[in-house]
C-alpha cells in the first residue's frame, strides 16, 4: 500500500521473504537478521535500529490485524539494499563484503574479490546478481588468482612457486607442478591445457606449464631481462611483452669518501616487443 507517496509493506511478509526471526510481545515487534535489530511498536513513528532511535514518516499501520511499515527504512534498518530493476522493486539482505579489492571475472555472473591483511590474502566467489559470496581461498604469500578462459577454474602459485589450480566450482586445489623458479606472471592457453609464464627473478625466459603432466618447456629464452605483461595468442605461437628500461646511474670515483651518485631517469622507457617461437623479438 502507499500512503502520502511512501510505500507500506507488511511486515509479516517482510520477515517471511527476508528469513528474519521476529518476537512480539505487547504490540512490539523485534526483528533480527544478519546481526541487525528492528525494533517497532503499533502505531508509532519510532523506530529502534541497533539500539539507536529513528523516525519513520509513517507511523506502523494495522489494517485488518496486519502490520504495514516503511519499505525502505526498515530494509535498511535490517542491513539490507531495494534496487529497481525494469519496473520492480527487488530488496536483498545479503551482506556485503567490505574491503574487496582486485575485482575480476569468472564466468557469467560471478567475480573473484580479495581481501589482504597482515596474514595475508582471502579471495572470494560473488554473485554479481545476488551479492552472496562464498570462501574460495586463504593463503599467505600466494600470487593473485588468474581465471581461465572457461571461468571453471583460476591458477595461482605459492609463496615457493609451486603452481594449483583452483576448481572454482568444487573450491578444491591441486598442484601441478612443485617447481619453485619464480613465476611472476601467469598466462592462461585459449583451450584451458596449459598456462604460460615468465620465469626467474628477472623474467627472462617465456615457459609453457602442461596441466595434464606438470611438464615445463621453455619456449623463449632471447637474454631479454625483466619482461612483462605478458600476452599469448590463441594458438600459442605469437607473445607480446614489455620492458621498462632503467635510468643511468653514474657516479664520481674521484673522491671514494664522497657518496656521489646520479640518476638520470631521461632514458627510462617502455618498450613492447613481438615475437614468435620461430622468429626472434621484434620491437613494435
Amino acid at each position: 500500500m502507499v500512503k502520502k507517496g511512501e510505500t507500506l509493506v507488511s511486515l509479516r511478509d517482510v520477515i517471511k521473504a527476508t528469513g528474519a526471526q521476529a518476537e512480539v510481545h505487547s504490540g512490539t515487534t523485534t526483528i533480527t537478521l544478519n546481526g541487525h535489530t528492528v525494533v517497532l511498536k503499533a502505531n508509532s513513528t519510532q523506530m529502534m535500529v541497533d539500539g539507536v532511535k529513528s523516525t519513520l514518516a509513517q507511523p506502523v499501520t494495522n489494517v485488518s490485524g496486519t502490520s504495514y511499515v516503511a519499505l525502505r527504512p526498515l530494509v535498511s534498518g535490517l542491513g539490507g539494499t531495494i534496487a529497481r530493476r525494469a519496473g520492480v522493486l527487488e530488496i536483498s539482505t545479503v551482506p556485503l563484503l567490505e574491503g574487496a579489492e582486485n575485482p575480476r571475472f569468472a564466468g557469467a555472473g560471478k567475480l573473484i574479490v580479495s581481501k589482504s591483511d597482515e596474514n595475508g590474502r582471502t579471495d572470494y566467489l560473488v554473485d554479481t546478481t545476488s551479492g552472496k559470496f562464498e570462501l574460495l581461498l586463504t593463503t599467505s604469500g600466494g600470487s593473485d588468482l588468474v581465471v581461465a578462459p572457461s571461468g571453471n577454474q583460476a591458477a595461482y602459485t605459492d609463496a615457493e612457486g609451486a603452481v594449483y589450480v583452483l576448481d572454482l566450482n568444487s573450491k578444491a586445489s591441486r598442484q601441478i607442478t612443485n617447481d619453485n623458479s619464480i613465476k611472476p606472471e601467469l598466462v592462461w592457453s585459449a583451450d584451458g591445457s596449459a598456462i604460460y609464464f615468465l620465469q626467474g627473478d628477472k623474467g627472462t625466459v617465456i615457459a609453457k606449464l602442461s596441466l595434464a603432466d606438470g611438464s615445463i618447456a621453455k619456449l623463449v629464452e632471447d637474454k631479454v631481462d625483466y619482461k612483462e605483461n605478458l600476452s599469448v595468442s590463441a594458438d600459442g605461437k605469437k607473445f607480446i611483452y614489455t620492458v621498462t628500461t632503467l635510468g643511468t646511474v653514474t657516479s664520481d670515483t674521484t673522491n671514494i669518501d664522497e657518496d656521489n651518485v646520479s640518476i638520470d631517469f631521461s632514458s627510462n622507457q617502455q618498450q613492447s616487443f613481438r615475437l614468435t617461437s620461430t622468429d626472434r623479438n621484434r620491437k613494435l
